[in-house]
């Protein structure tokens, strides 16, 4: 028994039967399941919803969304880190000398 069929060995010799060619009833002795069809690629459904306009206008709304809402946050995240007041003008040669007074 293999994976596809039933092997035979005869004197007049060797023959292999397939699955496919036996009744149901000796499929399921064996515990044969009849292979899946491949399944369809993840990108032919995407072309198949860009064809039509109306579906292509949610998609780009939606990455605009997301990528706007990225954006956002990471200028949101920014602010906070910089600091609120900078000295200016005040050197730090200035700053010793004056606490030395």
């Amino acid at each position: 028994v293999e994976g596809d069929g039933i092997v035979l060995r005869t004197e007049a010799g060797i023959s292999k039967v397939y699955f496919t060619e036996l009744p149901r009833e000796v499929q399921e002795r064996f515990h044969w399941a009849k292979p899946e069809a491949p399944r369809e690629p993840f990108y032919s459904r995407w072309a198949a919803a860009v064809e039509d306009p109306a579906v292509l206008a949610k998609i780009i709304a939606a990455v605009t969304s997301i990528i706007a809402s990225v954006a956002l946050v990471i200028r949101y995240i920014r602010s906070r880190r910089q600091p609120t007041t900078t000295v200016r003008g005040a050197s730090r040669r200035k700053a010793v000398h004056r606490t030395r007074l």
